[in-house]
């Protein structure tokens, strides 16, 4: 029996080698998805302090240092102790895709491996935001 125990052992460490360490850029993109709930997190944590969240000219800054360009927060808060990169070392791109009257939708992206916008290593998702005066 200890040896059948020690088998499944062997074999899950083995599954998990495959499919994490075994495949480096696997692994990244499972860590681009992570950051994406931590940096959408960030971003809900702007928002119910500045009332909006930061415009794409602030950008992912705007959780790290006050803005200095306009929207103006309504109240701002430290959110991030860092700029946030991505796992290739790259800063994330951020950007508004659309704003209204029922909320904002915002893209967070990651330039890949190459470090170039526009190419097929891009990954980006998209989030929604509906406003706080529930307009």
């Amino acid at each position: 029996m200890r040896v059948v125990g020690a088998f499944v052992l062997i074999a899950a460490m083995a599954l998990v080698w495959f499919f994490t360490l075994g495949r480096p850029e696997g692994a990244k993109l499972a860590r681009v998805e992570r950051d994406d709930v931590v940096l959408s997190n960030a971003i809900g944590i702007y928002i119910i302090n500045a009332g909006r969240p930061p415009s794409t000219e602030q950008g992912l800054m705007a959780l790290v240092k006050e803005p200095v360009a306009g929207p103006k927060p309504r109240r701002w808060v430290q959110v991030m102790n860092k700029a946030p990169t991505d796992p290739w070392g790259w800063p994330y791109g951020y950007r508004i895709v659309a704003e209204g009257n029922r909320g904002w939708r915002y893209e967070i992206r990651s330039l890949g491996i190459d470090g170039k916008l526009q190419t097929g290593d891009d990954c980006a998702s998209e989030f929604q935001v509906g406003t706080l005066t529930g307009k």
